[in-house]
């Protein structure tokens, strides 16, 4: 899974509730949702904005997941 707006990690934890997928990369751009995200995952999350990463800096992935900005 590649997890884009990541938040918070709703989406990733559902995906991984099905014990058939890992996350490879998480990018959220919020200092307070990363830190909850790290807390309750393995990944270490990239914070940039998004404009700044790279295609060829994202690992390959199969799925790719997105969450709706939290307001």
């Amino acid at each position: 899974i590649c997890s884009l707006f990541a938040g918070v990690g709703g989406i990733d934890l559902g995906f991984l509730n099905t014990k058939k997928c890992e996350i490879v990369y998480a990018n959220e751009f919020d200092k307070y949702a990363v830190q909850t995200y790290e807390l309750n995952f393995k990944n270490k999350v990239d914070c940039r904005d998004i404009h700044e990463v790279k295609i060829n800096e994202i690992p390959d992935f199969d799925i790719m997941v997105g969450g709706f900005p939290c307001t």
